[in-house]
């Protein structure tokens, strides 16, 4: 044990109360009708444009939101729509009227924050960790080797597909890690 590296990847995931406090002031800057030339809601209300993307990102998102675009948005599960000289963006839960629906956008990204940490230490550490041990026994059946091998390569594979994709809130595979079961080597 001594002079083992135990290295733990600790998630520092951000504060939850940052997080609602950036979308409660997002909120507030939509909602505020002295901003309606620069950036309003959407007709339906579940959506926001912004009108004047130039005026928004020099002076009212740095002024109200410390940001100069719309990243933590998108971070945020935002959806972007390039409409021309206007810009349109749309979440669930980000309704006129509803604003106590924000604390579902807090949790879903949280959420996936640490799907992605989870999905990333698996990729990182369970799978390499995994591959080591098949190859340090000194007898195994061959069969069985290969298959495993296999099936950490197919897992592995899934795990960067899903890391890449735009899934909200990563249950899909969950799901399949859930379900997983390494033959014995």
């Amino acid at each position: 044990m001594d002079g083992e590296n135990n290295n733990h990847h600790v998630l520092q995931l951000p504060r939850r109360e940052e997080i609602s406090d950036f979308l409660n002031k997002a909120y507030s800057m939509v909602n505020d009708p002295s901003t309606d030339l620069i950036i309003s809601w959407a007709p339906s209300g579940n959506s926001f444009i912004v009108w004047n993307r130039q005026e928004c990102c020099q002076n009212l998102l740095p002024r109200l939101l410390q940001i100069n675009d719309f990243g933590r948005f998108l971070e945020y599960g935002f959806r972007h729509f390039d409409l021309g000289q206007k810009l349109q963006f749309a979440c669930i839960d980000f309704v006129r009227g509803q604003p106590q629906l924000l604390d579902k956008i807090v949790e879903r990204y949280l959420k996936r924050l640490i799907h992605i940490h989870a999905v990333d230490h698996f990729r990182n550490h369970t799978i390499p960790y995994l591959r080591n041990l098949a190859y340090s026994r000194e007898t195994y059946n061959t069969e069985d080797f290969q298959t495993s091998l296999k099936l950490l390569e197919d897992i592995e594979n899934l795990l960067s597909n899903w890391r890449m994709s735009t899934e909200p809130d990563g249950s899909n595979i969950i799901s399949l890690l859930n379900n997983f079961h390494l033959p014995s080597l």
